[in-house]
């Protein structure tokens, strides 16, 4: 039975976006599909996307620009898919209001097309793909590769109308919403690599837990992670989503720098973050502020 599908795009003025989806409309009717094709400034009068998505049984929805129909287009219950217009990238991306909903709209799309090579340029540069963008890439050329992320939701709005969307267009990424310690150390014992992708990290526990099990780790070059790690010593640092999947491509085929890896993490953790030491310095900063007789305790804080 062939699919129903709902096309959105500005056709009032019967300008070049109605010439663009009504060429694109002639091109699906002939392959069989059912198409619906509706001005984004209807949309809202009928009660809203998903209303219309019902009434006609909509399998996927196509749009032209990224706030006209975008803003709408992002609320949808079914996949979506969504041409950039000129005015989306070199307009409305100056102003924060439009920006805003264009991210999401973009970031909730199961593909986002532009014509030209300079209009794909200046999007990327506006939007830039995620880490795992990379890994589902990654993963349909090599169905062995996954990202598994384990953490509890923080931040329900977050995890609703960004978190959620990413993981549902990106196959080869799963998420666990929380493990005990226990079960969490020997999942880690069953990867291949840990991977921190944090914004910004104080210390971050998880690195510190992977040296110390041999595990390599691959980390965003931030201050935190950058404090622990030294690039191609104890660890990896990369700053884009390409960086990262070229270093932990090549870490994959290298199993010396792995084992390298390993084991100058394994060394840094004893040295620098060895369990005793912290043990004592913890037990000399408590003496000190109850019996408070010498100078302050340096090293741990």
């Amino acid at each position: 039975m062939p699919s129903a599908l709902l096309l959105l795009s500005p056709c009032r003025l019967k300008g070049g976006n109605f010439g663009t989806i009504f060429r694109i409309r002639s091109h699906l009717e002939k392959h069989g599909y059912n198409c619906h094709l509706w001005d984004p400034q209807n949309v809202e009068k009928c009660g809203g996307i998903n209303v219309l998505l019902n009434q006609y049984k909509i399998d996927l929805v196509l749009g032209i620009h990224a706030y006209h129909a975008g803003r709408f287009m992002k609320d949808s219950n079914v996949p979506y898919i969504l041409i950039l217009g000129g005015t989306d990238v070199n307009e409305f991306s100056k102003e924060e209001k439009y920006q805003k909903v264009m991210t999401a709209a973009i970031y909730k799309a199961r593909y986002v097309v532009a014509f030209s090579e300079s209009l794909q340029s200046r999007a990327l540069s506006l939007w830039k793909p995620d880490c795992i963008d990379f890994v589902a890439e990654w993963h349909e050329e090599n169905s062995r590769i996954f990202l598994v992320i384990i953490g509890h939701v923080a931040d329900d709005s977050y995890f609703r109308n960004d978190f959620e969307p990413a993981l549902n267009r990106c196959k080869g990424v799963v998420h666990i919403p929380g493990l005990s310690t226990a079960c969490a150390h020997a999942s880690m014992q069953q990867v291949f690599a840990l991977v921190n992708s944090s914004q910004s990290e104080g210390m971050s526990l998880a690195i510190l837990e992977a040296m110390k099990m041999k595990l390599p780790v691959l980390a965003r070059d931030i201050p935190g992670n950058s404090s622990i790690i030294q690039d191609g010593r104890n660890g990896l640092l990369f700053s884009t989503p390409e960086e990262f999947r070229e270093k932990a491509s090549a870490l994959m085929q290298n199993p010396l720098q792995r084992q390298h890896l390993v084991t100058q993490a394994e060394e840094f953790i004893a040295s620098h973050h060895n369990i005793e030491q912290e043990d004592a310095a913890y037990q000399k900063l408590i003496v000190s502020c109850q019996f408070p007789t010498g100078p302050a305790v340096n090293g741990y804080s």
